[in-house]
């Protein structure tokens, strides 16, 4: 906004009522946030103070859209005074049981204590980058898919980049004489452990939210203090977007023995970051709680809302559906997720959608791909996952440069099928599938679908069978934000 910007700038020369009216204009949106994740009153008011606080501390720094800004920092403010009353409860329930501290408590705490005391000096040893990238993370706790966005790579490239800056930090901690640190010790210092990527998973207490955390109602609505500036054209809300997340994905090796990362589920719905989207996690029946789940919710901001995969009137209650790379689904998920889709709600659906369930040949799951045939995995030889020129067939808004007759790269792998009577085929792969190679009967020889638009009942389907959205976009005329903001806005148009 134009005027958010000469008051930002006036806040900048030193003009305190710059600063007075920008708050006054941005309180509703941010105890609008903070709501949704604090009941008591007290405490709702201290975490729109802390980001009003954090905000006058580092207006001057702000370059990007400042009600997303604002959003960010209200979201990481009341769950780290969430965590702080956790903590305070865990305390004061281990000192009630022991009566006393143990021995291990103790010295527990002197590691604490000796890192908050060494901790400042320790920071100016890091390499500049890996100061800025811990204290953005943990110290401003801005989001990674945020940090990601801004450096133009994928959140796990971050989340890797926090893992090796804390070694660093780490290390130098151990050169002052805190032996006992480590990586993990510090994530812990900072409060949050489960930033860091684990070699193994395992279970661990769950993330307590507040009532809505569970919502499935909309709750956002115009009067909600969310500008309508921020919202998309011809709406006056923000869009609810549904993003699965597999548990058995995240711990299970894909049918060719490969551990599909959590960023491959999520990787887009990261690339998402104009303040018009609210986000919430879809995840099957009793696995909201699971240590890996809770790990990429948090990590990747999918925290407005929680709903059961196999929730059909749930999932109606959203304006779009992402399914990312994916292994595993239930049959009772993709029944839930069909419905919905064919009750209006939009779907982007990327890559092959439970590729281990691929040979149960589930109607529902090829539904969700636009199939009207069984659906078959096809892998390149000899070896999985080389590229295959991909040719373009058919032109589209949705694809602005793709012209009839180009080729690109495409990644080798996919699924093979027919599409559904009405879908528009836009890209394909060149190599021939022949019968025998992919068992689908009455079929033929036949190329695997890449891009595809269509209807599923209601609801428009955009499917892109790639790896990643980078193969696409970068062939377009239009940056990769643009392109997944005009697909989006044209999946969720029908509920405008």
């Amino acid at each position: 906004m134009v005027e958010d910007s000469e008051n930002l700038y006036a806040h900048r020369s030193g003009a305190e009522r710059a600063l007075e009216r920008l708050v006054d204009a941005y309180t509703p949106l941010v105890r609008s946030v903070c709501r949704r994740y604090l009941r008591d009153p007290e405490d709702l008011e201290d975490a729109v103070q802390q980001t009003f606080l954090k905000f006058a501390q580092h207006a001057v720094r702000i370059d990007s859209s400042l009600a997303s800004w604002l959003v960010a920092v209200a979201q990481s403010s009341s769950i780290d005074l969430i965590r702080c009353h956790q903590r305070q409860q865990r305390h004061l329930e281990a000192v009630g049981r022991a009566g006393t501290l143990s021995k291990a408590s103790a010295e527990h705490q002197l590691v604490h204590e000796v890192i908050r005391q060494r901790l400042q000096l320790a920071l100016l040893e890091l390499d500049p980058p890996s100061r800025q990238l811990v204290i953005e993370r943990f110290y401003e706790k801005v989001p990674l898919r945020v940090i990601a966005a801004r450096e133009g790579v994928a959140a796990g490239t971050i989340s890797r980049r926090v893992a090796a800056a804390l070694q660093d930090l780490a290390a130098i901690l151990r050169d002052m004489g805190i032996n006992a640190v480590d990586e993990l010790t510090l994530a812990e210092h900072f409060g949050d452990p489960a930033n860091l990527r684990a070699s193994q998973y395992r279970d661990q207490e769950g993330l307590r939210f507040s009532t809505e955390w569970r919502a499935t109602e909309p709750t956002a609505r115009r009067d909600d203090g969310v500008p309508l500036s921020a919202c998309l054209p011809g709406w006056n809300r923000p869009i609810r977007v549904g993003v699965l997340v597999s548990y058995l994905t995240l711990v299970k090796p894909a049918s060719t023995g490969v551990m599909i990362s959590e960023q491959a589920q999520v990787r887009t719905a990261g690339l998402l970051i104009h303040p018009a989207f609210r986000f919430v996690a879809i995840v099957e029946p009793g696995t909201d709680a699971k240590g890996p789940v809770e790990q990429v919710l948090r990590e990747y901001d999918l925290v407005d809302g929680l709903i059961d995969a196999t929730d059909e009137a749930a999932l109606r209650t959203l304006d779009l559906i992402m399914i990312g790379v994916n292994a595993f689904i239930s049959s009772s998920a993709t029944r839930a997720l069909s419905a919905a889709v064919r009750s209006g709600v939009g779907l982007l659906n990327e890559f092959w959608t439970g590729e281990q369930n691929i040979h149960d040949e589930d109607p529902h799951l090829a539904e969700l791909m636009l199939s009207c045939t069984p659906l078959r995995a096809f892998h390149t030889k000899p070896h999985c996952g080389e590229f295959l020129t991909a040719s373009v067939i058919d032109e589209h808004p949705l694809l602005p440069g793709l012209k009839q007759g180009m080729t690109f790269l495409s990644y080798g792998c996919g699924p093979v099928y027919r599409p559904t009577p009405g879908t528009k085929v836009l890209v394909v792969k060149d190599q021939v599938i022949e019968q025998d190679e992919h068992g689908i009967p009455g079929l033929g020889p036949a190329r695997m679908p890449v891009c595809l638009v269509g209807q599923l009942g209601s609801g428009r389907v955009f499917i892109a069978n790639v790896l990643q959205q980078a193969e696409i976009a970068q062939h377009l005329t239009v940056s990769p934000t643009d392109y997944l903001l005009n697909v989006v806005s044209w999946l969720v148009a029908p509920r405008c």
